[in-house]
């Protein structure tokens, strides 16, 4: 079973079968173990092959060595993103014949045991927004300031979006290389160290969870690119335009983002130690502590006075 960006997949656990899944979707299902290895997956539902032979479906930062400092911290990041759940099983206030109900319907628990670390950040996350909800009005300025910053970046997309369709140029499948044209396509979860798309175009590109380490990607156009949890860690980003871009979570250690446009782009808790923003535009950027950089920021955020 070969790699295919915009294949659809099947997965079969005992008789049951569920999908099809597009590949971006398969691979967050198994970040966060709802496809276990010995669960087996199809594209035509005749052939079937278990996960754990299926090395090329696994997300990067599955296969990373778990030796290397950051890649526990990565893949933790990964995870408590791709979690959708809210951190309470539905299912607690239901009576004995209503949970046995559901269970018959889902067939059984469908997700493996998931880490210790990813469950109790989720717990944690939910504890959180019931203390917000209690604390009521004590948090007014921080709310005030996110939501200025989310109607700044909805106002940049209104304004500088435009969509362009794969028809036009665009070849999802075709090998990368530069001045390639991947405008909008799906490559959640690739993996493409030392990469060369300098000169790409790949505006809102879907590149979330991604390995880009080492990528050559000078002078590319990845307006309103998703790029969070992406691994960009000595990645050249280089006078490239990243206008709206999304680096939530990403990892940029030691990149190069000098003379680089990220007005308007969101680097929410993205790692930066020893990047490189010389000359960079920062204009209405969300930085990593979530606050939103002034008009005027080259090569660093500044910032409002919390006593403003």
């Amino acid at each position: 079973m070969t790699m295919d960006l915009k294949r659809l997949y099947y997965v079969k656990r005992g008789e049951q079968i569920t999908g099809p899944y597009p590949l971006g979707l398969i691979q967050r299902h198994i970040l966060i173990g709802r496809i276990a290895d010995t669960d087996e997956l199809s594209v035509d539902r005749k052939e079937w092959k278990t996960l754990d032979s299926l090395v090329e479906l696994m997300p990067a930062v599955l296969t990373d060595d778990p030796s290397e400092e950051g890649v526990k911290e990565r893949l933790l990041r990964a995870r408590r993103w791709a979690d959708e759940r809210s951190g309470i099983d539905r299912r607690q206030d239901q009576t004995p014949e209503e949970t046995g109900f559901w269970e018959r319907r889902r067939g059984g628990e469908r997700r493996a045991p998931e880490d210790e670390d990813v469950v109790r950040a989720r717990l944690q996350r939910q504890q959180m927004v019931q203390e917000a909800r209690r604390a009521g009005r004590e948090n007014l300025f921080t709310a005030r300031v996110v939501a200025w910053s989310l109607l700044l970046v909805v106002c940049a997309y209104l304004l500088f979006y435009r969509p362009v369709p794969e028809s036009a140029g665009a070849n999802c499948n075709a090998s990368a290389r530069p001045q390639i044209n991947w405008d909008n396509c799906q490559l959640e979860g690739v993996n493409l160290p030392g990469v060369d798309l300098r000169r790409a175009s790949l505006k809102n590109t879907n590149f979330s969870g991604a390995s880009l380490s080492g990528g050559k990607l000078r002078d590319a156009d990845l307006s309103y690119a998703v790029l969070s949890i992406t691994d960009l860690t000595s990645a050249d980003l280089s006078r490239a335009k990243l206008l709206g871009a999304s680096f939530r979570n990403a990892d940029l250690r030691g990149a190069r983002l000098d003379n680089a446009d990220l007005s308007y782009s969101d680097l929410s808790g993205a790692v930066l130690t020893g990047a490189s923003l010389l000359g960079a535009k920062l204009d209405h950027a969300i930085w990593v502590d979530h606050r939103p950089c002034l008009a005027g920021s080259i090569g660093g955020c500044l910032q409002k006075r919390t006593s403003e």
